[in-house]
């Protein structure tokens, strides 16, 4: 689980490297689930909150991504697709492992994210966000 956490943080501003970010993220989710092991997901969930607000802040003072080659975007359409594609996945495996508060974190970035979008389509993801947001709430 270390060598995974050490991938993803080494990985994380690469707008290039989101593919490979989500498939580790998701291998270590999976990970969690398979072998029931609460204590390590909510590590892993909380570095993958870490990692959002390290954007969100790298998005108000741009001079944090200077010196990255393909810093990750929170305007860019790309990188919003993979970060939505991820927290979904999250917020899946949140909910199979009855992790509320991390489910409730999880639904407030996609709800960020997709209030980013320019185009504002329903799309099947957005009908599950909202149903997994109803579950959530239940």
């Amino acid at each position: 689980m270390d060598v995974s956490k050490i991938i993803l943080d080494t990985i994380k501003s690469n707008c290039k490297l989101m593919a490979l970010y989500n498939q580790v993220a998701t291998s270590m989710l999976q990970f969690c689930l398979k072998y029931k092991v609460k204590q390590s997901y909510k590590k892993i969930s909380d570095t993958l909150h870490a990692h959002f607000m390290q954007l969100e802040k790298a998005k108000k003072n741009p001079e944090m991504n200077a010196k990255i080659p393909f810093p990750v975007k929170l305007d860019s359409v790309e990188c919003q697709h993979y970060l939505l594609e991820l927290r979904h996945t999250q917020l899946e495996f949140a909910l199979k492992m009855e992790q509320w508060s991390d489910a409730y974190k999880t639904s407030d970035i996609i709800f960020k994210l997709i209030n980013k979008q320019e185009k504002r389509q329903v799309k099947p993801k957005l009908q599950q966000f909202f149903t997994h947001l109803a579950t959530i709430f239940w």
